[in-house]
């Protein structure tokens, strides 16, 4: 069975269990990367904001790195970039870098929940919700400390 075909029969299925299954072979694949991620997430806020969001979502934190398309880890990743640019003063180039991806991507996901008001428009309403858990979550952090925490970052 090829990997597309088995994401349709999950797909098809509907199943929790197997999905977490499927989630859990990719954490133990991405963990040989997570340090290449840390490298590029300076700051404990930013991971602090990425788990927080993975945990509100229901996935695990490695969700917002897959490069898996299953349609819940495909809406999560849609609505933190999406969350990000709404609730941050950040480029779509830092946004990018942050979630691993390219400002393109950050643009398509940007008009993809823009375009779910009409198609889908509970999706939408749970983006809006998540974007202000983000906001709060940004807020509690800044409570903490004094200093910027989402600005632009050189990863250079």
């Amino acid at each position: 069975m090829t990997e597309r075909q088995f994401e349709r029969y999950l797909l098809k299925q509907d199943n929790d269990s197997l999905l977490e299954i499927r989630t859990e072979i990719d954490r133990i694949i991405n963990s040989r990367n997570d340090e290449f991620f840390k490298m590029h997430l300076r700051t404990e806020h930013q991971r602090a904001v990425i788990k927080a969001a993975a945990d509100y979502w229901g996935l695990p934190y490695e969700a917002a790195y897959s490069k898996r398309r299953f349609r819940e880890v495909k809406h999560f990743k849609h609505a933190m970039r999406f969350a990000m640019r709404c609730a941050t003063s950040m480029s779509l180039q830092d946004i990018g870098k942050m979630l691993n991806c390219n400002h393109a991507t950050v643009t398509h996901s940007i008009k993809y929940i823009q375009d779910s008001i009409l198609a889908e428009p509970e999706y939408y309403m749970k983006c809006i919700e998540f974007c202000e858990h983000i906001k709060m979550v940004m807020q509690e952090l800044e409570l903490n400390k004094n200093t910027p925490i989402f600005t632009s970052i050189n990863y250079n």
